[in-house]
């Protein structure tokens, strides 16, 4: 669902859930790219998350990503400003960035490579990022 934010902008919320995050074997740099996602409120585009499990240039990072499919209708440039969030079970924030004024052409992304370190999201506080694994 689209809404309107107090400064008139378009706003949107995607939730991706994914589940057995602990077994999610891809090699450095390959990624999870999430179900597409159609934006009615920019020309119909087509989004999707990308979540690289192995990223940063050690690989000891998650990688998160805005991307803009490369079967899109809409403008050739759309800027955007967006967030990205980890959340726990509950709803709550449990890592947050944001990309502001992101010029995103089709066929392109925007994120961090180093948007949580592994070992956070697996070892020391993986009750938080992954409750439903012992």
């Amino acid at each position: 669902m689209s809404l309107r934010d107090g400064d008139g902008r378009n706003c949107f919320t995607v939730i991706w859930k994914i589940e057995n995050m602990s077994y999610c074997w891809q090699r450095t740099h390959e990624g999870i790219l999430s179900p597409t996602f159609v934006v009615d409120s920019m020309g119909a585009t087509k989004w999707n998350l990308w979540l690289v499990p192995r990223d940063g240039e050690d690989g000891n990072s998650i990688g998160y990503y805005l991307y803009r499919d490369r079967n899109c209708s809409g403008g050739d440039t759309i800027d955007v400003d967006y967030e990205l969030s980890f959340l726990a079970a509950d709803g709550s924030v449990l890592n947050t960035n944001n990309g502001n004024k992101v010029a995103m052409v089709t066929a392109c992304s925007s994120g961090f490579p180093k948007f949580e370190f592994r070992k956070n999201v697996f070892i020391s506080r993986r009750s938080s990022f992954c409750p439903k694994t012992r």
